[in-house]
This record gives structure tokens, sequence and C-alpha cells, in this order.
């Protein structure tokens, strides 16, 4: 999408079909099922996923109507160039999701860790849960502010 919207004519028909099959994909990608997001045992995880999802959802709702086959002609300069900004938000979003299931699995790794030390005889458990990375929540927040802020530019 991003090589036609760099053209200076971009054709809407064919952005409608990269979209459509873009859309396909990312709907399964960055969507979470309430079973497994019961499974993120950490309460900040879950909440930044949940924002995650609703971001997506309401930047592809934006993406649609930018794509509107029946947009006038006249509204079709700004279209591409809030596609743009859209397009650049989804894969911040993308990098929110992938910076939440890192910062799970660096948690999981944590507590595997202890579990090893403490079977063997070096320490007990000092905490059961350690906070997210940082770094890789600023990610994710990155991501879910990177979506709203495509969603207000107009």
């Amino acid at each position: 999408m991003r090589a036609i919207l760099a053209s200076n004519n971009p054709s809407f028909d064919k952005l409608r079909i990269e979209w459509k099959v873009a859309q396909g994909h990312l709907a399964e990608v960055m969507k979470v099922p309430g079973e497994q997001l019961k499974s993120v045992r950490e309460a900040t995880l879950r909440a930044k996923v949940m924002d995650l999802e609703d971001a997506r959802n309401d930047l592809m709702i934006r993406i649609d109507a930018n794509l509107d086959p029946k947009l006038p002609d006249a509204e079709r300069a700004q279209a591409v160039i809030d596609l743009k900004e859209q397009m650049k938000g989804m894969s911040d979003l993308l990098k929110g999701f992938d910076s939440i299931g890192a910062a799970e699995l660096a948690m999981l790794e944590d507590e595997v860790d202890g579990l090893v030390k403490w079977a063997s005889g070096q320490r007990a458990l000092e905490d059961k849960f350690r906070k997210p990375d940082a770094t890789l929540m600023q990610i994710a927040e990155k991501g879910r502010a990177s979506a709203r802020d495509a969603l207000t530019r107009k």
C-alpha cells in the first residue's frame, strides 16, 4: 500500500484490494481472544493489549472510510495524506503488540529462572512477578499513541 500511496495519483481501486488483503491478515494478527488474554497474568500488559486492540479497531474503520468508493474526488487528496499517517500508525501498532509479547516472555523467563535457582537451593523466590520492561511498555504506548494520532489528524 505504501508503494501505491507514494505515486502521484494513487489508484484507489488498487489500494482497496491491497487493504482488503492486509485487513484479513491484520485482523487475526492483532487480536487476542478472551481466553488468550486471560492467560496474560500481568494486569498492566492485559490492559495495554486491550488499548492496542481498541486503537486497531478505530484505525481500521478510518482506513475503510478513506477507501470508500463513494469518496468524492475532491476529498481524495486528503484521504491519501490520512492513509499515509494511518499506515504508519498501523505499523506502530504491530510494534506495540510485539513489545507486549516480548514483555510477557521476559517476565516468564524471569519466573522460570527464579524457580530454577530456588529448586537448586541458591535462593528463594524474591518476587512472584516482576514489573514489565519499561522500554517495551514505551514501544507499546508509542504504537497506541501513533494509531490515535493517525485517527485525529484531519
